[in-house]
């Protein structure tokens, strides 16, 4: 089986959803049911726009304007969106030299205005497309774009939520937690990063995510500086780029705070596992992977609200206001108990059970396919 990935990003940029298709091909491709996966991404520079990895059997094809991987001011940053719904022209020639059996797209691409929607009913005709639906940004008003799919894989329960406003979407969704390999807490290069940014272990807490308000940056800086007037001796540290000009220069301004950009996964994981605590208060999430990894390192974490599988396992770690002194209380407290969050069943996104489910939908999606262009 050939599998074709559309994704705004993919390795070496940082971010969730390059963590994810790499940890998704990495055992698609072991498990040898799929033989070969392209990715259609965004150009990165110092990155060639073709590559070849495993022998051959992933290749990457780097088209889009560097866009989301990068902070841009507005008006590059729309330039360069339309420049990327011009190319969309081109992958019908593009897809059809590439020959796959199956197609997976990132639904982010469908959030704003975009030429891409009409060119998956065109695709549908040779072969399935399946929404890749991470996220709750989606607006109400462009679900309907996501009927042109036959099948959508949703990241959690919330996202699931989301989609079944539509009951033509509902209907076609499969519910397929995020992937979660295997982390060892016990990092033999955790020494040599803190070195590196000139930290100290357990002297920091860390936010590692995109800076902007709908991610609870502005909350987190509100906290950390209540924190501080409380006699707390310690750093909070922000590894990630901006979307905000105006928050970062804001975080900036805060005493204690240390940028430090974006970070490369494994020394991001040092980082994680060193911290004091790991805090995510974004309000934008369908399942966090930088949550999830705090949790597979057993670390101290205070978790987004609004996600049910946090809520049903680790409600004492589910952030519970927007008033900064309240959100130290609720961090006081977690910093004095033994539990930080270790209770959350980390096995539920072991890597090998979520490539079966991976597996077992495209064959499905495929097998059906066929017979509806047989009869």
């Amino acid at each position: 089986m050939h599998l074709l990935i559309i994704s705004p990003i993919y390795a070496p940029t940082t971010g969730g959803a390059a963590t994810y298709y790499g940890l998704l091909t990495e055992g698609l491709l072991a498990s040898g049911e799929v033989t070969k996966v392209t990715i259609i991404t965004e150009r990165v520079p110092g990155q060639p726009n073709q590559e070849q990895r495993n022998g051959g059997r992933l290749r990457i094809i780097r088209m889009f304007p560097h866009r989301a991987g990068r902070h841009l001011e507005p008006i590059q940053l729309y330039w360069r969106y339309a420049l990327q719904n011009f190319l969309y022209a081109f992958l019908p020639l593009l897809v059809s030299g590439i020959k796959p059996d199956i197609m997976l797209v990132h639904s982010s691409l469908h959030i704003y205005p975009n030429a891409l929607h009409p060119l998956i009913s065109f695709f549908s005709r040779s072969f399935p497309v399946i929404a890749d639906v991470r996220d709750q940004q989606l607006p109400l008003s462009r679900l309907g774009q996501l009927e042109s799919y036959s099948a959508l894989v949703v990241c959690s329960l919330n996202v699931m939520a989301h989609i079944s406003w539509s009951s033509v979407l509902a209907t076609r969704a499969t519910h397929i937690p995020v992937i979660q390999e295997h982390i060892n807490s016990d990092r033999p290069t955790s020494s040599q990063t803190l070195i590196k940014f000139g930290l100290k272990k357990r002297s920091y807490f860390l936010f590692a995510g995109l800076i902007k308000q709908t991610k609870g940056v502005g909350l987190l800086l509100d906290t950390f500086s209540e924190l501080c007037e409380r006699g707390f001796d310690a750093e909070l540290v922000i590894a990630g780029f901006s979307k905000d000009g105006s928050l970062m220069q804001l975080a900036m301004n805060t005493p204690r705070v240390r940028m430090i950009g974006p970070v490369p996964r494994e020394e991001l994981l040092d980082l994680m596992s060193g911290a004091l605590m790991n805090i995510n208060m974004s309000t934008s999430e369908g399942m966090p992977r930088t949550s999830l990894e705090s949790l597979a390192l057993g670390t101290k974490v205070l978790l987004p609200f609004g996600i049910p599988e946090f809520e049903q396992y680790c409600p004492k770690t589910v952030v519970r206001s927007s008033n900064s002194q309240e959100v130290a209380d609720q961090v006081q407290a977690l910093l004095s108990c033994q539990d930080g969050g270790e209770c959350y069943p980390i096995e539920l996104h072991e890597s090998r059970k979520i490539i079966h489910r991976y597996i077992e939908l495209f064959q499905s999606q495929v097998t059906e396919f066929n017979k509806r262009r047989s009869t």
